[in-house]
């Protein structure tokens, strides 16, 4: 999202960086490989405004920070609560989007019942 640069590692990632592969000569290029979405994500927090918020998040966290992907990713799924997902505060871009249509629609009826009224005033 625009107020969240996240990152996420797999299982199989976070076992690799917790048993230290990374530190390794012979692993240089998994070293990298744990760099590159760290130097992109710099790059896009350095070029948005407001700051967006950084997280780097595991698959299976304890801490809840996958909560906040999956949420942002997939709300729809956990806008029930059920199944032991998480509950979002977020919207699926598909309630949004009716939503928006509706307003769009009711403002463009309004806007033609005003401008009925105003040139039937102008005939009187």
């Amino acid at each position: 999202t625009f107020f969240h640069v996240i990152i996420w590692h797999g299982e199989t990632i976070n076992k690799w960086y917790e048993s230290g592969y990374q530190d390794q000569p012979e692993y240089a290029n998994f070293k990298e490989l744990l760099q590159a979405p760290v130097d992109d994500a710099e790059t896009i927090i350095n070029e948005r405004y407001p700051i967006p918020k950084f997280i780097i998040c595991v698959q299976g966290d304890s801490l809840g920070q996958e909560r906040l992907l999956k949420n942002k990713v997939i709300p729809a799924s956990s806008q029930d609560g059920l199944n032991g997902e998480e509950f979002s505060e977020d919207v699926s871009l598909k309630v949004f989007m009716t939503h928006l249509i509706r307003l769009a629609v009711q403002s463009t009826s309004q806007s033609q019942s005003k401008s009925q009224q105003y040139s039937q005033t102008i005939k009187k």
